[in-house]
């Protein structure tokens, strides 16, 4: 053998050596498709070893549910005879195992005709599922706002000096918090004091009666305008923020606006740190629920009413079913039946136990609903020479 030959087997040797012992598969096919070689990192891959790959056809052994994605990225090669990357195509292998795949088609040329293609193959299936869990996360989020400021907080960060990119961000940002339908700040604090509280839209200044100019030139206008009810509540959000650091949800604050007129808000509070872990400032995104808690209260008002009036009457107040079960007993149960309202509510005295056997209920079932109507409506006529209201 001569120094040639030698120096070919080296570098045959040296090549197979390093195609053995690279992560990624290797196989090779001649102008009529068949595998012919394939390397250590494609036996793992595949999960078979190299001889029961070598000589298969591509085109004809491969199974189907693998060819519908890869047949077009390999007939593409044979046609151009230029490189194709295929990009996470479904790859069932030949152990059974169901993967995702990526890699280059180079096609080997020889007398400008094809002779066969050199396939890379890279197993990409946990890039690809960690892929699909990135995208199914993203899909779950819905806070805009924390979302958006993320994305604005991210942004400065990779474009630093780019004043162009951070324009953009900063227009795409303004034309969200100006149509909000909610009201926005962002507040600088140290300690429980404040040095700036800034309106972030429209709605913040509306809802409280205060123009942007108002709100810098005094930065103590957010402690002069608590309602006296919430002023603890609003020193506790503060130190809950400086000593947590993380987002406050649902905070319920009372205002009073420039008008004189109460304003509820429902807050979310997000603090936006330093790369030291220190409050720069926090965002606050506030709902106005005036109406809502107004409506709260005049159902409290409204039930403590009724109660009121079912607890007064001179009669009693009966809800009940079919088979003279109680869900409802209250009034002068007592004073009339000799029984609590906690033995009928229980079942251990039910109407019919105490209704006289001439007046049975299957007898006198109308006569007792017409005088139990009765009984309500003396009650509520009282009521309403009292001066109050009521109802059933």
């Amino acid at each position: 053998m001569t120094s040639s030959e030698n120096e070919v087997l080296e570098i045959k040797d040296f090549y197979k050596s390093i195609l053995d012992n690279i992560i990624s598969g290797v196989w090779v096919t001649n102008a009529d498709d068949m595998i012919y070689y394939t390397n250590k990192g494609m036996e793992n891959i595949a999960g078979i070893p190299a001889k029961q790959i070598v000589g298969s056809y591509v085109l004809k052994d491969f199974p189907e549910s693998t060819l519908k994605y890869f047949r077009p990225h390999y007939l593409k090669v044979k046609d151009t005879l230029k490189s194709v990357f295929y990009n996470a195509i479904p790859v069932t292998t030949p152990s059974g195992k169901d993967s995702y795949q990526s890699g280059w088609l180079i096609p080997k040329i020889k007398e400008d005709k094809y002779d066969g293609i050199i396939c890379t193959v890279d197993d990409v299936t946990e890039r690809k599922k960690a892929e699909e869990k990135l995208m199914e996360s993203e899909a779950q989020l819905r806070e805009i706002n924390m979302e958006l400021d993320q994305r604005v907080e991210e942004r400065t960060r990779e474009l630093k000096e780019s004043e162009i990119e951070i324009r953009k961000i900063k227009e795409s940002y303004e034309r969200l918090t100006d149509n909000a339908d909610v009201a926005i700040f962002r507040v600088k604090i140290k300690g429980r004091d404040i040095i700036y509280s800034i309106p972030g839209n429209p709605a913040a200044e509306r809802l409280f009666g205060y123009s942007k100019a108002e709100w810098l030139s005094d930065s103590t206008l957010g402690f002069k305008i608590i309602h006296p009810d919430f002023v603890e509540k609003q020193k506790q959000i503060m130190d809950d923020i400086n000593k947590n650091k993380k987002p406050i949800k649902n905070a319920v604050l009372g205002w009073i606006a420039k008008d004189g007129h109460e304003v509820i808000m429902e807050y979310t509070i997000i603090p936006i740190l330093d790369d030291n872990g220190d409050i720069v400032y926090f965002e606050s995104i506030g709902v106005d629920i005036t109406e809502r808690k107004k409506a709260e209260l005049k159902l409290k008002q409204s039930e403590e009413n009724y109660r009121t009036f079912v607890q007064n009457i001179q009669g009693i107040a009966y809800q009940g079913y079919q088979d003279f079960s109680a869900a409802l007993f209250d009034g002068a149960v007592s004073d009339i039946t000799g029984y609590t309202p906690e033995d009928f509510l229980t079942g251990k005295i039910k109407w019919d136990n105490i209704i006289h056997p001439e007046d049975a209920p299957r007898k006198k079932l109308k006569h007792f609903i017409q005088v139990l109507l009765k009984l309500i409506v003396e009650n509520i006529e009282l009521l309403g020479k009292m001066g109050k209201s009521g109802g059933f």
